[in-house]
């Protein structure tokens, strides 16, 4: 039994391979969805559920890192440079307070 994909299915392995050295995709929304030839709409709804699923995040407009933990390109001590960096990307200057507090009650 052969199976069938959507477009929808191939977006996470597409990302994967044009994402930089830097596990970082270059590219506005609309730039991706012409790219991908995938609705803009669908696709910012669908960069949704993989921030959620912590595939991605957005670094800044027009700019998403990859989690290097799912994939990246280069050696062991990129991998560990790259998790630093995605860890901090995640990390809002707010978050970072209540991140401090949190590690202070402990």
């Amino acid at each position: 039994m052969e199976k069938i994909y959507t477009k929808k299915d191939m977006i996470p392995i597409l990302l994967i391979e044009m994402m930089d050295r830097d596990n970082r995709i270059r590219m506005t929304l609309d730039e991706l969805s012409e790219k991908l030839s995938y609705p803009k709409t669908s696709l910012s709804s669908y960069f949704g559920k993989l921030k959620k699923m912590d595939f991605i995040k957005r670094v800044r407009n027009g700019e998403y890192m990859i989690n290097p933990s799912i994939s990246y390109k280069g050696s062991r001590m990129d991998r560990e440079s790259l998790l630093t960096e995605y860890i901090a990307v995640g990390v809002k200057k707010g978050d970072k307070k209540d991140h401090k507090k949190d590690n202070e009650k402990r």
